[in-house]
């Protein structure tokens, strides 16, 4: 028997379904920053720390949510570009990536695929007599946009993440909360699907809250270095400094007093630094700078003289080249954009 190709969307009858690849949603305009866009307005939600703040401003653009019964024999192609999380509800699914790391998810397993080339995800187990094979699975799945969350999700990510390497308690190891989401995703009651769609989401936040915060496992080595940022937040020496750096961007930071706060000496700091978060501490800091005034710059009102204060600079025209050199336009042209984009009529 010929193997099928499938999409999440749609259920499968005793008809061969019809070949299909999960495409990733439709592009949106390039924003005039790929780091920051469509950042949601929670001013007060971050931690102070880069983690808290990266959660907190997650925002899922095109999200699509759907409960679907795979095929036996049936074959998923997530190609690159695609991002899709998959929440098995009954039945087991085996996914595999491109670069040929497999893994198996029983009932409550929940694996985020992140596409750089094509995965794919199974219901086929190779020699087993078809009568003797598990039910189709049952899945509850969402995609989304993942290059217009608001921040740089696609290059955090590896080609698969799954909750069978949460390294914390909660909801992920939570099987009473699972049980109820599968009622919640299977159900023709009004508004169910809502409601599961806004748990999958809830899910999606901590299994890379887990993810970002670890350091090892086999997700782990294939791990971006983009993300050594976060897991500085739980490092005993930078810890500190980054939860300091985030909530007061405006001090007069050097690598000497961030040294001081972290207990270490300046180079012993300097070379940690470099090495976990993967740049030097004050081209981190003004990164930081950068981005909490480009945020102010969109969400609020705040005169640019103070903004400029707030992150630091005593001079406009050092804020507004530094800020220049950062987006490649000055701080006013982004406000005007963001004013612009807001005024125009919905289609």
């Amino acid at each position: 028997m010929s193997r099928a190709q499938t999409t999440f969307a749609e259920p499968q009858g005793a008809n061969p379904p019809t070949p299909f690849r999960l495409h990733a949603p439709a592009a949106l305009d390039p924003p005039l920053r790929s780091s920051a866009a469509h950042l949601a307005p929670c001013r007060s939600a971050g931690g102070g720390d880069p983690l808290s703040e990266f959660l907190a401003r997650l925002h899922f653009l095109n999200w699509r949510c759907e409960t679907t019964t795979l095929a036996l024999d049936s074959v998923v192609l997530v190609e690159a570009g695609a991002t899709a999380i998959a929440l098995v509800l009954s039945g087991s699914l085996d996914v595999e990536s491109a670069e040929g790391s497999r893994l198996q998810l029983k009932p409550g397993g929940l694996a985020l695929l992140s596409a750089h080339g094509t995965l794919r995800a199974s219901t086929t187990t190779p020699g087993l007599p078809h009568e003797h094979r598990e039910s189709p699975p049952t899945l509850l799945t969402a995609r989304f946009d993942a290059s217009a969350v608001g921040l740089p999700l696609a290059g955090l990510l590896p080609p698969c993440i799954s909750s069978a390497g949460c390294h914390s308690p909660g909801p992920l190891r939570d099987s009473a909360l699972l049980s109820w989401l599968s009622t919640q995703a299977t159900s023709h009651a009004p508004g169910s699907m809502a409601v599961a769609s806004r748990f999958l989401q809830s899910l999606l936040i901590e299994l890379l809250r887990d993810y970002l915060a670890s350091s090892d496992g086999p997700e782990a080595a294939q791990a971006p270095a983009a993300r050594g940022a976060y897991q500085a937040t739980f490092d005993a020496c930078l810890g500190p400094v980054m939860r300091l750096v985030h909530a007061s961007p405006h001090r007069d930071w050097t690598v000497h007093s961030m040294a001081r706060e972290s207990g270490l000496s300046r180079s012993a700091f300097a070379d940690r630094f470099r090495t976990v978060v993967g740049q030097p501490p004050l081209q981190y800091v003004t990164e930081i700078r950068m981005q909490k005034a480009a945020e102010l710059l969109e969400l609020t009102d705040v005169p640019v003289k103070r903004i400029a204060a707030q992150v630091g600079y005593e001079s406009v025209s050092a804020f507004s080249s530094a800020f220049k050199r950062r987006f490649g336009v000055p701080p006013i042209s982004l406000r005007q954009a963001t004013a612009a984009s807001s005024d125009a009529p919905a289609e």
